[in-house]
């Protein structure tokens, strides 16, 4: 009897022993499986700031080639500013005049001094309309929209064909296209820092002539739909222009294509897309924001795009729309839905 208590007991000791172990072994497999998930933590932490990192060297990239493509424009309109004026002085020849030169010689060099700084003036006006049409939106975006720029682009890469209306099976497939490609292939990227030009007028015989030239810097700048597709980026006006330019050379004027740019004078907050009308249909194209709708009804497809993009229609206070051969500024929402209804039916 007592040999079997104490086989009993041993048995009671082993089992405790092994609980024990097992404890043990638990405590510590937890504890190694805490540590492993806080490593994995850290790992995902440092990955996802990788990502970041390299997504930044990558827009940073694209902003250090837009600014050199930008700075070589700039660079060649000063060059022939610099020559221009070099070759003034050289036909003037005013270092070799003396305080002995005749009257007539030197109302001559006057004379000619004041032609050179005519062409002076007319290439520096030249030169800052070029400036202009690339650091604000205005009347002159119509210039940088250029259905025929992109034409082989539309035929060649994104549609494959033209519009026909034998065929309006077609159209919404066309367009969808057109969005999405877009979309997929322009990158969205922040303007880089480019410069603006002022130049204060003196009158002198009822003729303007420069007497001062101002220069400074904006985070600003509008491409053509060629610098677009070349640098595979751009912000929302880029695409818009893109788009715009784009859809006038599928719909070969069979329809209309607009640029469409909401603006917002108290926030200072200004967002572009583009519409196409055609058969009775307005579609809306914001590839910057990632939004696609039509509607045969103006005010649902406007109001269901403002709501996406989180634009409050009380507050936008200009509606800018402007294509190759077209621009206006509407005051509101309300006024230009208005004529976008109008557009609508006069195109049925």
């Amino acid at each position: 009897m007592g040999r079997l208590t104490f086989k009993a007991n041993l048995v009671l000791v082993l089992v405790l022993l092994l609980a024990i172990s097992n404890a043990i072994w638990y405590a510590l497999y937890q504890q190694k499986q805490s540590e492993i998930r806080s490593w994995e933590l850290k790992y995902e932490h440092l990955e996802e700031m990788f990502n970041k990192t390299i997504l930044r060297l990558k827009q940073l990239n694209e902003n250090y080639t837009s600014l050199q493509f930008r700075y070589g424009r700039l660079k060649q309109a000063y060059d022939k500013l610099y020559e221009i004026i070099e070759q003034g002085l050289k036909a003037t020849g005013l270092n070799n005049l003396t305080n002995n030169s005749s009257c007539s010689i030197i109302v001559a060099r006057v004379g000619g001094i004041l032609k050179t700084y005519e062409t002076l003036n007319k290439s520096l006006a030249k030169f800052a309309r070029i400036i202009w049409l690339h650091t604000s939106l205005g009347p002159q975006t119509q210039r940088l929209i250029d259905p025929e720029r992109v034409m082989g682009y539309v035929l060649s890469r994104v549609v494959g064909r033209l519009y026909d209306p034998n065929h309006p099976e077609l159209l919404d497939k066309d367009i969808k296209q057109i969005y999405t490609w877009v979309k997929d292939n322009i990158i969205n990227s922040y303007d880089t820092y480019f410069p603006d030009i002022e130049i204060v007028y003196a009158n002198i015989s009822g003729k303007l002539y420069p007497k001062e030239i101002k220069f400074t810097l904006h985070r600003e700048y509008v491409q053509n739909p060629e610098e677009t597709l070349t640098r595979r980026a751009g912000d929302c006006e880029d695409q818009a222009i893109l788009v715009t330019s784009m859809l006038q050379a599928y719909l070969q004027r069979l329809g209309e294509a607009y640029m469409v740019c909401v603006i917002s004078t108290e926030y200072d907050v200004t967002h572009c897309a583009s519409i196409a009308v055609v058969q009775g249909t307005v579609y809306v194209l914001d590839t910057a924001m990632e939004y696609f709708g039509k509607d045969v009804n103006v005010y649902n497809v406007i109001r269901s795009w403002l709501a996406y993009v989180d634009y409050d229609p009380q507050y936008i206070d200009k509606v800018m729309v402007v294509n190759d051969n077209f621009y206006r500024v509407f005051r509101g929402i309300n006024e230009f839905t208005a004529w976008l209804h109008n557009l609508l039916h006069e195109k049925k």
